[in-house]
Order: C-alpha cells, then structure tokens, then sequence
C-alpha cells in the first residue's frame, strides 16, 4: 500500500486502520519540531488526537494528528514481528 501523505488521505488510511485491525507506521512531528517514526496500532481518532498501542511494548500514547506527517500500513512481514 502506498504511503498517506496528503490530510485527507492520512485522515482515511486512520478510519480503514481502526476499523480493520490494521498496524501502521506513522512519522509525526513532536512538539521540539523532531521527527519520529513509530509502529502502532490505532485504537480510537478523535478530531485532534490519535490513540495508539505503540509497538511492540503496546504502551499506550496520544499523538496529535495535525502533526502526523504521512502513514502507511505495515507489511505482512512487518506485522508478523509484533504478533
């Protein structure tokens, strides 16, 4: 699958995502303007905020969406190594 970039395409991938069980890689913009990449699996969206099981510790963390940068559902391969 092909990397979200675009709001509205980020926006969709996130509703498929928590509606399907799929994990996702997602790059963001902390508040310090660095940008982390992280493997998650979305469990709610709220307008502004993004709630995620962080993999592989599924600690539980809240991400801002406006600062999510683009998104992409992990490879089978890739979910295999959090299963």
């Amino acid at each position: 699958m092909a990397i979200a970039r675009s709001r509205a395409e980020v926006d969709s991938l996130l509703a498929d995502a928590i509606d399907l069980d799929w994990m996702l890689r997602i790059s963001y913009v902390n508040g310090r303007g660095m940008e982390s990449q992280i493997n998650v699996a979305p469990l709610l969206a709220t307008r502004q905020k993004l709630h995620v099981s962080v993999l592989p510790s599924y600690a539980r963390r809240t991400v801002n969406r406006t600062r999510i940068q683009w998104a992409r559902v992990l490879t089978e391969a890739e979910e295999e190594q959090f299963l």
